[in-house]
């Protein structure tokens, strides 16, 4: 299990049920995209308070601590997201994904060719372009999250359909405007993480470097450094690092196989075995199933949606890794 303060706590599984049911560390604000869609002000919500500078900070800190801690296990997330992140009663986020919001948000995800689920408007170029998948593509998902905070959960590159998301973001034609009232650190963040070069990006610690000094009032600052990760790391480099981050492992989409007893055990939303291409046909689709969490040697940490077909062979598998 993961031992972090920031990541959400995956206590066990009943599989002998339909439809199963998974246990988890109670959140009691639920997940971050809900709970800003709660602070919006509307004719449907006059009373939405407005998202603090300081809470804004405080969110941003939290899941980033989550996402180093995650990166120095070499685990790739793959799907960071609002709806991904989770929120407690004193506001503490927390990255999460068993593969459950997909059913609540399920028009954030699309499906090519009608085979894999992909949450487009969230992935960086190179995962749209060669297939690729490690922890910096994580930071360009964590910069979209930073402006989802920033927006209150508007849905991001609003406007444009998802085939002109995929061609303009996988070669470098499009970035995310600066929210309105959007905190200049958290702005000045999003432009680290959407550098179009992965060598340029910045990395988490990088991330909580700039953000750490920014956290507001004495007992906020108190309690993220007794319960964050980052705290407990030596401090590094630049070069540093950019070096840990770049041996860690990638995933490409040559590396998933086509046999199917391998695509049973794998818990991801993987692009399929090959990139997408401008002419590929991109569609809604709604999601249906169970997530899950594998770790594999040598491999990242990998989600995916299940099928009914699977399901009792998956949970069997998560039930001998959390145990």
């Amino acid at each position: 299990q993961f031992q972090c303060h920031h990541v959400i706590q995956l206590y066990g599984i009943c599989s002998r049920i339909r439809p199963p049911y998974v246990v988890m560390e109670l959140m009691e604000n639920g997940d971050l995209k809900s709970y800003l869609y709660k602070h919006r002000q509307s004719e449907l919500n006059p009373n939405g308070s407005k998202l603090s500078f300081e809470s804004m900070i405080q969110m941003a800190a939290d899941i980033a601590d989550g996402m180093y801690y995650l990166s120095g296990l070499k685990f790739v997330h793959r799907d960071l997201a609002a709806r991904n992140c989770l929120v407690n009663a004193d506001e503490t986020c927390k990255v999460g994904d068993f593969g459950l919001a997909r059913d609540i948000y399920e028009t954030d995800y699309y499906r090519r060719g009608g085979r894999s689920f992909l949450p487009i408007r969230w992935m960086a170029p190179e995962s749209l372009r060669d297939g690729r998948f490690d922890t910096i593509s994580d930071v360009w998902s964590y910069g979209v999250l930073l402006w989802e905070i920033a927006t209150l959960a508007e849905q991001p590159y609003q406007g444009f359909a998802n085939e002109e998301v995929v061609h303009y973001v996988r070669y470098g034609n499009i970035t995310l405007e600066k929210p309105q009232s959007c905190p200049e650190i958290l702005h000045e963040l999003m432009r680290d993480c959407w550098c179009f070069q992965t060598h340029d990006r910045i990395t988490f610690r990088g991330i909580l470097d700039k953000l750490v000094p920014h956290i507001v009032g004495e007992k906020k600052q108190l309690e993220f450094e007794m319960n964050s990760y980052y705290h407990t790391q030596p401090k590094q480099s630049q070069e540093q690092e950019l070096q840990a981050t770049s041996e860690q492992t990638v995933i490409t989409t040559s590396s998933t196989s086509n046999n199917d007893d391998q695509q049973q055990l794998l818990l991801t939303p993987t692009i399929s075995n090959n990139p997408i291409n401008d002419n590929d046909s991109l569609s809604l689709s709604g999601v249906s199933g169970v997530g899950g969490i594998e770790k594999q040697e040598n491999q990242p940490f990998l989600l995916q949606d299940e099928t009914n077909k699977h399901i009792s062979k998956k949970l069997s598998f998560i039930n001998s890794f959390i145990n």
